[in-house]
């Protein structure tokens, strides 16, 4: 196509049938309106982002998985749209509708207008990190590479801003117009500070009654149920182990009562959420690796190791991360049910993001702050991801070794050139 760099006025142009692949001297053509790449090997967009005259594209048949780079095209109907807005995108039979189910059901849609406008939405609703990893995720298997495991439901965590954190879980819209919920949020602030007063001196309770007054201060649409989920959780395992207290830690009879009622009155406010009825669910099907010493005590150690790796993980997911170590060990105690989940699916995320943007990269690539890391995060919990990777199941194993093996070399390599430097 390099004889129609020059073709500024260009208005159409048809590529269908031809053996065409790199788009990238159509990048001036800010006059184009009409381009036609049915049946092509084109599989990659950017050359076009700049071309807000297009109205009409036709990507059918063609190679590519990514239409992410027409989402700034004025959308049909748009507010302040252009008078020749962006209204013909046709993309069947694409890699991009065999790898996302929406894309697929998206292309079906007979009105080009409608089409167009509901890809665009989606298009610019996407959050640009989860959906590079599921496409590299995707890539992979398309390319015969084991496939990556799914996260459990419970306790999810999402790529925000280059850090790994927890998805939150602020209450739905009907949660937020629910009486019951908004009264008994009402009546656990009331409690916790109860507690507070009661309890303080004590560390493991004003630490717990701390974290639940920050977490309930907030006005409701912005509380995370799960934060308060785990906290109350503590609380239940203070209650119930109260008899095992001795000396200056026994527990006086209000601060008993404290306890009891911050216990009682919080899952009115927890309960019925999805992510932590997705929690509650993983605990009542829980098929995770034995209950043994070691698999807690390797459970801790990524725990800690999360909570202690800043410049990789979110201060939401490093924070609940240090708490599990906390919870009892008992294999049905829901902090240590969702401990499993967590550190599961952080390892699904280090790995696939490993996968994408480190494994095989070069040192360069790797030397930003991110991803020194993520090499280092790997390489050093290499052996206990491994051992717990036994009740992960046998193709997470499969899937996790070469990248735990590809980052090491990384790590090893890193650690040369710094040598070396000094």
């Amino acid at each position: 196509l390099d004889p129609l760099r020059a073709l500024t006025a260009l208005k159409a142009l048809s590529l269908d049938g031809t053996q065409v692949t790199d788009l990238d001297p159509l990048r001036a053509l800010t006059a184009l309106q009409v381009l036609e790449l049915q049946g092509t090997q084109v599989t990659d967009l950017a050359p076009l982002s700049a071309l807000t005259a297009l109205q009409m594209l036709d990507l059918r048949g063609t190679q590519v998985a990514d239409l992410r780079p027409m989402r700034g095209m004025v959308s049909p109907g748009e507010s302040g749209s252009s008078p020749s807005p962006f209204t013909g995108l046709d993309f069947a039979n694409t890699p991009a509708t065999r790898f996302d189910p929406t894309l697929a059901r998206l292309a079906a849609i007979g009105d080009k207008i409608d089409r167009t406008k509901q890809t665009l939405a989606y298009l610019n609703g996407l959050d640009d990190a989860d959906y590079d990893l599921r496409l590299a995720a995707w890539r992979g298997e398309e390319a015969g590479a084991a496939p990556p495991p799914a996260q459990d439901d419970a306790l999810r965590v999402v790529v925000i801003n280059d850090k790994i954190d927890l998805k939150p879980a602020t209450p739905s819209p009907d949660e937020l117009s629910d009486p019951v919920k908004l009264k008994a949020l009402e009546r656990l602030r009331a409690a916790v500070d109860t507690l507070r007063r009661a309890g303080n001196q004590h560390g493991d309770i004003d630490a717990v009654s701390r974290s639940l007054a920050g977490e309930t201060a907030k006005s409701f649409e912005q509380i995370d149920l799960l934060e308060v989920h785990f906290d109350l959780e503590i609380c239940r395992g203070i209650y119930t182990r109260r008899g095992e207290r001795t000396g200056e830690d026994q527990l006086s009879v209000d601060t008993i009562s404290a306890l009891d009622k911050v216990w009682l009155v919080g899952p009115g406010l927890t309960l019925d959420n999805a992510e932590v009825e997705r929690l509650e669910k993983r605990r009542r099907d829980y098929d995770g690796p034995p209950a043994t010493p070691d698999n807690f005590a390797r459970q801790d150690a990524l725990s800690l190791s999360i909570a202690a790796t800043p410049d990789l993980y979110g201060d939401h997911l490093r924070d609940v991360s240090a708490r599990f170590t906390k919870a009892a060990v008992d294999q049905l105690d829901r902090a240590r049910v969702a401990q499993n989940s967590g550190n599961r699916n952080v390892t699904i995320t280090v790995g696939r993001w490993a996968a994408e943007k480190y494994a095989g990269a070069t040192l360069d690539a790797a030397g930003k702050a991110t991803g020194v890391a993520l090499v280092a995060w790997l390489t050093l919990n290499a052996d206990a991801i491994l051992a717990l990777s036994h009740g992960w199941g046998p193709a997470f194993q499969a899937w996790i070794a070469p990248i735990l093996a590809q980052a090491r070399e990384s790590y090893e390599a890193l650690n040369a050139i710094a040598k070396a430097r000094k």
